[in-house]
């Protein structure tokens, strides 16, 4: 179950996350019963952004192989490089492709709020799904984290 998931004899969904997403993103997508085996692991360049014709590949083979791409996991900041995936550039391939955009924001999105780093931030507004942790630069408690959903209908 943990490596190939609970989804039966259905088209396997399929989650792409970048060589420098967090680890948390697998073990999301394991607990959520999607599987490890169903996880593309996208390569960075030498930025360590994610590669978006690596991406637009592995959509692209993963579709006549018969899965199910739904997901992308971008970055905004990484923990161990504070890198920032090209989101303007991410969101708008997500779009044409049919493609849920989420942001693991928890590190460094919150640089946004710097008017010098801001422009690499502005395609947050494009995102599907934000995730928060105002703990780790806001003086916070550790116990708050937040998810911004773009389309409330999309949850129910």
């Amino acid at each position: 179950m943990r490596a190939d998931g609970l989804q039966g004899a259905h088209p396997p969904l399929t989650l792409y996350i970048s060589e420098e997403g967090h680890s948390c993103l697998r073990k999301a997508a394991e607990l959520l019963g999607l599987g490890s085996a169903n996880i593309r692991v996208v390569p960075v360049d030498v930025h360590f952004h994610m590669d978006l014709a690596a991406l637009r590949a592995a959509v692209a083979a993963d579709r006549a192989a018969g899965c199910r791409p739904f997901c992308v996991a971008a970055s905004a900041g990484t923990v161990n490089t504070g890198a920032i995936d090209p989101l303007d550039d991410l969101a708008a391939f997500c779009s044409e492709e049919g493609l849920w955009l989420h942001v693991d924001g928890a590190y460094g999105a919150f640089g946004a709020l710097d008017p010098e780093l801001a422009p690499r931030y502005a395609a947050l507004t494009r995102v599907d799904s934000l995730a928060l942790d105002p703990h780790k630069w806001l003086s916070i408690p550790v116990e708050c984290g937040c998810a911004r959903c773009r389309r409330r209908a999309a949850h129910g």
